[in-house]
């Protein structure tokens, strides 16, 4: 008996342009930590924390729209093959991130201290866990290194527990249930860091794996509410639906910011409906989103997020020796100049690492 062929998903490249926009976004969260005194002043600015939510809501969609129906078929050897392909796609970037913030590691103590003063044993066992990603998991420190590796270390959990959370997507069939599921499931990620976590989704600690996890199950539920084939109205809908989700959260999350911010739990179903508007594909998608420029943009968004620690802490070294850390002008300077870096870092590391080290990978690994 021969497995049931499936159709290739339709490509969403809108949702490719708006992946650099969210990854932009976190890094000017971290700008706004190099300026003294404006920290909350710019509540936009400063919840762009929010963009890792984005980027997890997103991977389920993305994955569900991609191996969803694959799964859904039982098909043999695919999960291997998944993880294989989720590890090439994520491992490089993020090895060579890592090595370049555990060598400025090294490098800043000598030049701090005239010596390095390291003790080897616990700071390379704290490096084989980073590099193996687990640092979320419990396993390490996920403040060490390169910060911002702690979404892509809990974000692969949720590649190797994929199918489980795809199943629930199939269980919960009907368009109001997975409406019901996805305002149960943002109840169920917010109300925790209400109550124990200091009210926001800033926190990176023991609440980050269910808040993954959750988020990761509203992309999938998301997708599977998605049309197979958007008609002309579909799309206009989408369009609408994109507006109404990005518009809602660059206006509501602000002003929703204080005392308690309530923003945080209504970001996730606006950027949920952003996500389903984009993927329509309609005329305003791809006019804003699709255009070549943030098209390549988008494609090295992730490397863009892995690479924005490097000259944050490069810069705020060069601070300290020129002693002019508190100075305006140097403080201005290096907010502009973290911006620029991050993206240029990432967009080459992109070219030369990220896209073909993925290319190779995915030629030697398992097939499926």
């Amino acid at each position: 008996m021969t497995a049931p062929t499936i159709a290739p998903p339709r490509d969403l490249p809108a949702l490719t342009g708006l992946r650099f926009l969210v990854a932009f976004w976190v890094v000017l969260f971290h700008c706004e930590k190099l300026i003294v005194g404006i920290e909350g002043y710019l509540p936009l600015m400063h919840q762009g924390y929010l963009g890792v939510d984005f980027f997890f809501l997103l991977s389920g969609f993305i994955l569900a729209h991609v191996y969803g129906a694959r799964f859904a078929t039982g098909e043999r050897g695919l999960w291997p093959r998944f993880v294989w392909l989720r590890f090439a796609r994520i491992w490089p970037a993020y090895a060579v991130a890592l090595a370049g913030l555990a060598g400025f590691d090294v490098a800043q103590q000598f030049l701090d201290a005239g010596a390095v003063r390291i003790e080897p044993g616990p700071w390379l066992t704290e490096l084989a866990v980073h590099a193996a990603m687990l640092q979320s998991w419990g396993l390490g420190d996920a403040n060490r290194f390169n910060i911002p590796g702690w979404s892509v270390s809990s974000e692969w959990l949720a590649y190797v527990l994929f199918p489980i959370l795809g199943f629930i997507a199939l269980v919960v069939r009907s368009f109001v249930g997975r409406l019901v599921f996805i305002a149960l499931a943002t109840l169920a990620i917010w109300y925790p860091y209400w109550r124990y976590g200091g009210s926001d989704l800033n926190h990176i600690g023991w609440l980050a794996l269910p808040r993954l996890g959750g988020e990761f199950l509203i992309g999938v539920l998301v997708r599977a509410m998605l049309p197979d084939a958007a008609t002309v109205d579909a799309k206009r809908r989408g369009d609408l639906a994109l507006v109404l989700g990005l518009g809602g959260a660059v206006v509501l999350l602000p002003t929703l910011f204080r005392p308690v911010p309530v923003g945080d739990a209504l970001a996730l179903p606006l950027f949920a409906l952003a996500i389903w508007g984009a993927a329509h594909d309609g005329p305003l998608a791809r006019r804003l989103l699709a255009a070549p420029g943030i098209l390549f943009l988008g494609e090295a968004s992730y490397s863009v997020y892995l690479m924005q620690n490097l000259p944050i802490a490069i810069t705020g070294t060069i601070g300290k020796r020129l002693g002019v850390v508190d100075d305006p002008l140097w403080i201005g300077g290096r907010v502009g100049l973290v911006m620029l870096a991050a993206v240029a870092l990432g967009c080459l590391l992109y070219v030369l690492v990220e896209k073909p080290a993925r290319a190779w990978l995915r030629r030697i690994g398992p097939r499926g």
